[in-house]
């Protein structure tokens, strides 16, 4: 969760209850990253962490802007906000930022706690009533995560296990190609026997050295068995 507020007391209030409500929900650990200045949020935001949950204030411009920046490189994201009477609801509560919830000040201790209580369970309920359907859901000693399908750039076995590499981050889980495959939309295509990696980041390929370009300088290799496929690929896209 990544936490967003000026008011450092008010934002380890806000913290210790949704640590609170995630025990009793789950089995989950809730790693929190907490800025109090938006220098330091922006750089943090800047390094592609993968998130679940933010807790944000909203009482300037610079937030709203930093607000829309999240949701627009985190679409999966449950967001709330924190604000007052200085801003109006009308520049926050946007398509652009999509919040799950608001909390107003002033409040009481019990109203804050609620609203987080209701926050943090509705996150859960939406994954146990099948919100990964927009994301790859993988489990490790943290507990279940669910990477959405939109930042995912490739996909490699290695070392009997499954690697989802996203622009910043890599995570990984024990499973097969081929059943991961199965769980993919269709924006994602096999390139090699260990890679899949997603059409909306193709960039270009070099059907000489054998080699996909993606976003971000991220290469995949091409082996020989699918240049057929990426051949009817290109076609396709010339045909647009």
């Amino acid at each position: 969760m990544f936490v967003y507020n000026k008011n450092i007391s008010e934002a380890k209030e806000l913290i210790r209850w949704a640590r609170e409500t995630v025990a009793s929900q789950s089995n989950d650990r809730l790693e929190v990253w907490d800025y109090f200045s938006d220098r330091e949020a922006e750089e943090f935001l800047q390094a592609e962490h993968f998130l679940d949950l933010a807790m944000m204030e909203i009482c300037r411009e610079q937030d709203i802007g930093m607000a829309e920046r999240l949701r627009l490189t985190r679409e999966l994201l449950d967001i709330m906000l924190i604000s007052d009477s200085s801003i109006s609801p009308m520049e926050y509560m946007t398509p652009n930022i999509r919040a799950c919830s608001l909390l107003l000040r002033p409040y009481t201790a019990e109203q804050a706690r609620q609203v987080v209580r209701e926050f943090v369970a509705s996150f859960y309920r939406k994954r146990s009533q099948g919100g990964e359907k927009n994301a790859l859901l993988i489990e490790n000693r943290e507990g279940k995560i669910a990477i959405p399908f939109t930042q995912i750039y490739y996909l490699e076995v290695r070392e009997k296990k499954i690697y989802i590499r996203l622009k910043g981050k890599e995570f990984s889980k024990y499973d097969s190609l081929e059943n991961v495959m199965k769980l993919l939309p269709e924006h994602f295509l096999r390139c090699h026997r260990s890679f899949v990696f997603n059409v909306n980041y193709f960039e270009g390929v070099k059907l000489s050295q054998n080699i996909i370009y993606l976003e971000n300088r991220i290469t995949v290799p091409l082996s020989r068995s699918y240049k057929a496929d990426i051949k009817e690929y290109l076609d396709g896209l010339r045909n647009l």
